[in-house]
């Protein structure tokens, strides 16, 4: 309702601090919007609503896909296979294209990783890379 009437600034304490003047005092919040008719302090970007919503989305989404990951390396470690110790992340290709041969019906893990990196074929048939 009042929205129309008012300017939103997002501003940095950090410049607050540097302009001369009271700032612990009682009487801070008027020395503020004093400093901002004089235009002393410049406001920082304050995104839209909508574009604060997708941000929200995309975390939350990639939160999903952390948990799905999780899940997925769970099960496949109570198949006693634990190929998370050998990769740096789950979310890698050379994860991905393992489980997709296991996934395959491909049983010699050297098989399985020829077509993974040269790192986790070298730490899976024991040599360090």
């Amino acid at each position: 309702m009042l929205e129309p009437h008012f300017r939103l600034k997002l501003i940095n304490p950090y410049f607050i601090k540097q302009l001369p003047g009271h700032k612990s005092d009682v009487k801070d919040a008027q020395w503020i919007a004093e400093c901002m008719l004089k235009e002393l302090v410049r406001g920082g970007f304050v995104p839209l609503e909508r574009i604060q919503q997708y941000d929200r989305r995309i975390y939350d989404l990639d939160d999903e896909i952390v948990r799905k990951l999780s899940k997925l390396d769970a099960a496949v470690q109570c198949c006693t296979i634990r190929l998370s110790n050998y990769v740096s992340s789950t979310d890698s290709k050379s994860y991905k294209n393992v489980i997709g041969k296991i996934c395959e019906g491909k049983q010699i893990p050297r098989r399985s990783s020829e077509k993974s990196t040269g790192g986790l074929s070298n730490t899976i048939e024991g040599r360090s890379s």
